[in-house]
């Protein structure tokens, strides 16, 4: 393999302690700083001509006491590196972190961390690209798995000529060992005339860091996202139902928490029951709290329309109604026996003067149609609802003489005839509806009658017998029967 050693250049394993003295204590010897620069193939020649922009010139690694989970990688370059340096993928910035040494040089490492291929944003701290191997056991080759997810940011330090760029990521989430390697990987398309090389810059030997006696956290298991998923039966209920459940579940199967944001319409128990207040729309929160493991899920909102009960109204015609009646209590009601309130639309003809005490009693004043408007204002449950009605007032019959009467001979009445099987007395007439019907008019007698009358009339047929002696006896049959001559009444 043909290759050019450079200038020694000393790389420092430190650990920094943020004691009130800022104590800097080195953790390792020192390791061999010697870089070099290969093509492929390696065994090619250097290429006349090459520049070498950006040679690595050092690297240090740091574990703070503040916080020992960290580890901080720092670069500096031998030549200046602006924001946009590594965007292009001709050029690549690698950090390999492996438990063990072996074959550093070529497709290697437990752990990459490439930086990004945006532009750096100075200290702003950006999101790594990283990849371990599937399994604790691999090699050059072997399958990998993304782990970004774990966190791992770069960064350009705010230093004159923008020669500094670091590396921090978790000891604990990339599980990490306790001894481990870390190399810098530096890979550059390089174009020269018709030539078309790569060039790697490698640390001829790795750095080593012995953490073993740097006190690891607890370990940070990542949270896992969990959604909560809520519905009930029907959007839409009467005000009046207790039974509106909500079905909610989490994904990551703990208990959800309901919360009602609409509390002057509706409430929810701990279990989901939704209990009704008024009508209106009735929204309820469903959230999953986190835990160890899981990151609590964003709340789902759930929403269903309150409404209230539509109500009937309803009047009894009067029978035939007489000025001399005066006041009359008119028969009028809801459909819940909720409080309903009359108001005259012909008030030369009649009234309700009784507003607050007796609303349905009418005031006859004078012969006509009464008509009026009936209205219940609701409650919580029931809508309010107007209907209107009428019956007529007639004026007092006018009393005719009685003419003395001769006496007569009461005929014997004849016995009723029995009523027919199966007959009944006929039903009473039910309310009208007045709240669907627009008017109701006319009266209500009802009620049957029955006529009857006549008289007896002509006489009665009488039979005598009649006796004569030395003659047979004769019997004679007439209203008035009478015995012939010679012949005496037995």
């Amino acid at each position: 393999m043909r290759s050019r050693n450079r200038p020694l250049k000393k790389l420092s394993i430190l650990v920094l302690f943020l004691f009130l003295a800022q104590v800097i204590v080195p953790v390792s010897a020192k390791a061999n700083s010697v870089l070099f620069e290969s093509f492929s193939p390696l065994s090619s020649t250097n290429p006349e001509g090459l520049r070498n922009d950006h040679h690595l010139r050092s690297m240090d690694v740091y574990v703070y006491a503040a916080n020992p989970d960290l580890i901080n990688i720092k670069l500096t370059f031998a030549g200046t590196v602006g924001p946009t340096t590594f965007t292009s993928s001709n050029l690549l910035l690698r950090i390999k972190i492996l438990p063990f040494l072996a074959d550093y040089v070529g497709n290697a490492g437990h752990l990459w961390l490439d930086a990004p291929k945006v532009p750096y944003e100075g200290t702003k701290k950006l999101s790594v690209t990283a990849s371990a191997y599937v399994s604790p056991t691999g090699v050059a080759g072997s399958a990998r798995k993304d782990v970004s997810s774990c966190g791992a940011t770069t960064w350009m330090d705010d230093v004159p000529n923008q020669n500094v760029v670091s590396f921090e990521l978790s000891r604990n989430c990339f599980d990490l060992a306790n001894t481990l390697y870390v190399i810098t990987h530096i890979e550059e398309d390089i174009y020269n005339n018709v030539q078309t090389r790569d060039s790697k810059y490698v640390p001829t030997s790795p750095m080593y860091l012995d953490m073993r006696n740097i006190p690891r956290p607890p370990k940070v298991i990542p949270k896992k996202d969990q959604t909560v998923s809520a519905s009930t039966p029907q959007r839409e209920y009467f005000v009046d139902n207790n039974a509106i459940q909500i079905n909610a579940s989490s994904s990551g199967g703990v208990p959800v928490t309901y919360n009602s944001r609409t509390p002057e319409i509706c409430l929810v128990t701990s279990t989901g029951l939704i209990q009704p207040k008024a009508a209106g729309s009735c929204q309820v929160a469903v959230e999953a709290p986190g835990s160890t493991t899981l990151n609590p899920a964003p709340p789902v909102l759930v929403t269903v329309t309150l409404i209230r009960k539509a109500q009937s109204l309803y009047f009894d015609p009067p029978g035939m109604v007489y000025m001399s009646q005066g006041y009359l209590k008119l028969a009028i009601s809801s459909e819940f026996n909720l409080p309903v309130q009359v108001v005259s639309t012909s008030p030369t003809i009649c009234t309700f003067p009784l507003t607050a005490t007796e609303p349905t009693v009418v005031q006859l004043l004078r012969p006509g149609t009464c008509s009026f408007r009936v209205s219940q204002a609701g409650n919580a449950i029931y809508n309010p609802r107007e209907g209107v009605a009428s019956f007529e007032i007639y004026a007092d019959p006018v009393a005719k003489p009685t003419a003395t009467a001769k006496p007569k001979t009461t005929p014997k009445p004849k016995t009723p005839p029995k009523p027919k099987t199966g007959t009944s007395p006929t039903a009473p007439e039910k309310g009208v509806d007045i709240s669907v019907k627009g008017e109701v008019t006319g009266g209500n007698t009802g009620g049957t009658s029955i006529d009857g009358g006549g008289s007896v009339g002509g006489g009665v047929k009488k039979k005598i017998t009649c006796v004569k002696p030395g003659a047979k006896n004769r019997e004679i049959s007439g209203v008035d029967p009478k015995c012939p001559t010679g012949y005496k009444k037995k």
